[in-house]
């Protein structure tokens, strides 16, 4: 059976449990936005691709997994850059998927023709054009594991349109298993009784709570520790 390049996006989406996406449909990205839905995953329409963009990053946060936004070319693309910028800040797990004009256009102006892998280069801890529609779940599945492991942050996906429409039987694919959430670390318990005594017996001692408390879901025990200890 042939699947179109959008038809394996989704179904490698969906195999690495997406369950929402936010974006605004329109060339070339029009089927992928059915695709999406034909999949059971939830799809977000939006009247600007800058609040998608937020939305997909908010996803991330919450979830831990990266949300997904899904882009027109050119100047749909660059409306999202602020959402990638706010995900690399926040270090947030967030995945866009960019439509971009047919890769035989390159350079002759294609339509809303941008650079939109260097637009979102600053932002972004992978990117990549996509350009086998053999590979896309391998692309897909990098994604979420650039996206999420080590520093949380956001990727970027270049579809050109003719790789969405293009078709490929599905003998030829390679699916990807599930990208595993991020293992929790458990400390050494020698080493949290040094930093113990070390603030006990501090003159001034100040308790400064980052964001991997919230990654942990550490919330709780946290301010169990601060309330018992009376530190600042």
């Amino acid at each position: 059976m042939d699947l179109t390049g959008a038809t394996i996006v989704a179904k490698a989406l969906k195999q690495q449990g997406t369950q929402r996406c936010y974006g605004i449909c329109g060339i070339p990205v029009i089927d992928l936005g059915y695709c999406i839905q034909g999949e059971g995953i939830e799809y977000y329409g939006f009247r600007n691709e800058q609040a998608a963009s937020y939305a997909a990053g908010a996803d991330g946060f919450m979830s831990k997994r990266p949300g997904i936004c899904m882009s027109v070319s050119g100047p749909g693309m660059t409306n999202c850059i602020s959402g990638l910028a706010n995900a690399w800040a926040n270090k947030w797990p967030m995945i866009l998927i960019g439509g971009a004009h047919d890769t035989n256009q390159d350079g002759t102006g294609g339509f809303q023709e941008c650079d939109q892998l260097v637009a979102s280069l600053p932002f972004v801890k992978y990117y990549v054009k996509v350009s086998s529609v053999e590979r896309i779940p391998f692309y897909i599945a990098k994604a979420f594991r650039e996206s999420m492991y080590g520093t949380p942050g956001p990727v970027y996906l270049d579809f050109p349109g003719d790789i969405l429409v293009k078709k490929a039987n599905e003998d030829s694919i390679k699916w990807f298993d599930y990208v595993e959430d991020i293992p929790k670390t458990l400390a050494d318990p020698t080493c949290i009784s040094k930093a113990f005594d070390v603030l006990k017996n501090a003159k001034n001692p100040l308790v400064i709570v980052g964001k991997g408390v919230a990654y942990a879901d550490a919330s709780d025990e946290m301010r169990e520790f601060i309330e018992e200890t009376k530190l600042p």
